[in-house]
């Protein structure tokens, strides 16, 4: 009180100030989540009316190819290569991006991960099995259908 008398005695804890450095990081990283479910939902209702879309204009194709003796796998393969051809292109495109984009956000922190092959391949297999669930449902039930009832119609 000498020294300086009109200031205040303030305190703070240290724990207390750090958390409060990182809430807007924490804040950032909640919104993130919810933007990315909420594309990763309106992505998949996308790729499941495509499915069907495609599913139902090829239908009397598979029914020729099954009556012709073409196995239900076969037919299950041929419809997924039409699907994967563009997941691979955009996988192609789409990792340098990425990568280059999460690498000059993760520069502004102090303790950062190193994004690798790893951590690459680790999206890249999220992405395929989101993408096979999605795409397979259709894809299975127009490949073990009746081709006598697809022919017929």
């Amino acid at each position: 009180k000498q020294t300086y008398q009109d200031a205040s005695f303030e305190y703070f804890f240290l724990d207390e100030k750090f958390a409060a450095q990182d809430s807007e990081d924490q804040y950032f990283g909640k919104l993130f989540n919810y933007f990315t479910m909420l594309s990763i939902i309106i992505s998949c209702s996308g790729l499941f009316g495509l499915s069907l879309l495609i599913s139902t204009k090829r239908q009397k194709e598979i029914g020729v190819r099954k009556v012709f003796g073409a196995d239900s796998f076969d037919i299950l393969i041929n419809l997924l290569a039409g699907y994967l051809r563009p997941l691979a292109a955009a996988v192609v495109i789409g990792s340098p991006v990425a990568y280059l984009l999460m690498n000059m956000w993760l520069r502004n922190f102090a303790y950062k991960i190193e994004i690798g092959l790893g951590l690459m391949s680790l999206a890249w297999l999220g992405l395929t099995l989101i993408f096979l669930f999605t795409v397979s449902y259709h894809t299975i039930k127009s490949a073990i259908a009746n081709p006598v009832k697809i022919l017929r119609d």
